[in-house]
């Protein structure tokens, strides 16, 4: 395994239009799978037996809730970044049938917390949770997580086998992937991990349509959080607890768009109460950090309910959703919107209550579940005896029987900051 690459933001600025807001942002450079791990592998953690699991309880979520929500907010020229606390998400926003959506291109974002905030991708979430519900016992949640790292144990464990994909080559599925994975107190905090957290696609890559789908067919009332011209919102992302398998979750996902009109969500979202803008948005109500500034909203958290997914797929095949639903699952989101699309005109949109399938899906995969529970409750025991207790996981696709490689990490980051440490009782 090589030795990690410098990581660095390249100087080719390029201007991303998104929700129809033309922002630069620097693509970052890739990262090799070994960055900022040590060369020797601390311990192996098999794909658990049927008898392995035998004491796990039921996986179906209990007790689910969302405890915190934020958005990405960045000014115009994409040198000022924020995070709203509690956050909005963009409300769904049809168009008449056979729009035509122009090919993505240009640039898009991987994994907006690590773009953000690459030295500790889950800061963010914790000055959500601390804003939102400085009540929560840290130390009673057993896993902190993205929802991208779940579906990938789970898919490994279920034996899920990667088709073959001719998109943007963020969107393959590489054989070797990781997961970053840190234990504080009681909890074991995973981190996604991708080979770069941006990308440009320019005209020699494959363009499909699903960042353009979701510019035009959704939208933000940002100025219902006083925001001015100068800011735009980047993504929305909420923070689900719940009890899942005898184990309390805390799963941080990116929430595609509401089901509420525009209007709807603007009077949500507290009116016209302020109308301050970015530049002004440090006020009494927000708070400076050295990491990330924050900034407390008159807002809600937005109903869970309402909470939809959206997917924009060619014409020619079938909607298959059980690709779907294992995402589904883990936020557990009831609804998904799917656009069909004629070489970029979008026919009539088709509305999914994933209620009755998300049923049948966890009855199937009730031992894929518990398996990966299992793996979990192993992994936070083995990091938790490493000289750090930082770490990474490490498997493969066309390995699965190999189960996952834990690697002790040696990089740099300056991790999460202390006073959000200190929450843990350190």
């Amino acid at each position: 395994m090589s030795r990690p690459k410098s990581l660095g933001r390249s100087r080719n600025y390029t201007t991303m239009a998104y929700h129809n807001a033309p922002i630069p942002f620097a693509e970052d450079r890739a990262r090799n799978i070994g960055c900022g791990i040590a060369p020797k592998m601390v311990y192996r953690v098999n794909i658990p037996s049927e008898n392995d699991i035998s004491r796990i309880p039921s996986i179906h979520p209990t007790n689910v809730e969302t405890i915190a929500s934020y958005n990405w907010v960045v000014s115009a020229h994409g040198d000022h970044k924020r995070i709203l606390v509690p956050g909005y998400p963009p409300c769904w926003n049809p168009q008449s049938e056979k729009t035509p959506i122009e090919k993505d291109g240009g640039f898009r974002f991987i994994d907006q917390n690590n773009y953000f905030s690459p030295t500790a991708p889950h800061t963010p979430t914790l000055r959500a949770v601390s804003t939102c519900r400085p009540d929560v016992n840290l130390n009673a949640i057993n896993f902190i997580t993205d929802r991208s790292n779940l579906v990938k144990l789970y898919k490994l464990i279920s034996g899920y086998v990667p088709q073959a994909y001719f998109g943007p080559d963020s969107c393959k599925q590489e054989p070797e992937l990781r997961i970053d994975v840190e234990v504080i107190g009681s909890s074991l905090l995973l981190s996604r991990w991708e080979p770069r957290s941006s990308q440009v696609l320019d005209d020699s890559q494959y363009q499909g349509f699903s960042d353009n789908f979701a510019n035009m067919f959704t939208r933000y009332p940002d100025t219902a959080a006083g925001l001015g011209t100068d800011a735009r919102s980047q993504g929305h992302h909420r923070v689900l607890a719940y009890v899942l398998g005898g184990h309390r979750f805390m799963v941080r996902y990116q929430a595609d768009a509401c089901a509420e009109t525009v209007e709807e969500l603007k009077n949500m979202c507290g009116g016209d109460k302020s109308a301050s803008g970015l530049e002004g948005s440090m006020s009494s109500n927000g708070q400076r950090y050295a990491d990330i500034p924050v900034r407390k909203t008159p807002n809600q958290i937005h109903p869970h309910s309402s909470i939809i997914g959206i997917k924009c797929i060619s014409s020619r095949k079938a909607i298959d959703l059980g690709r779907s639903l294992p995402q589904a699952f883990f936020s557990q989101t009831r609804q998904l919107f799917v656009g069909p699309h004629l070489s970029g005109k979008i026919k009539r949109i088709q509305k999914f209550d994933l209620a009755a399938p998300l049923a049948d899906w966890e009855r199937e995969n009730e031992s894929s579940v518990k398996k990966m529970v299992f793996m979990l409750e192993k992994i936070r025991k083995v990091v938790n005896g490493i000289k750090g207790k930082r770490a990474a996981v490490i498997f493969d696709w066309e390995k699965r029987g190999d189960g996952v490689r834990i690697y002790a990490r040696n990089d740099v980051d300056v991790g999460i900051p202390r006073d959000l440490v200190e929450r843990w009782g350190y």
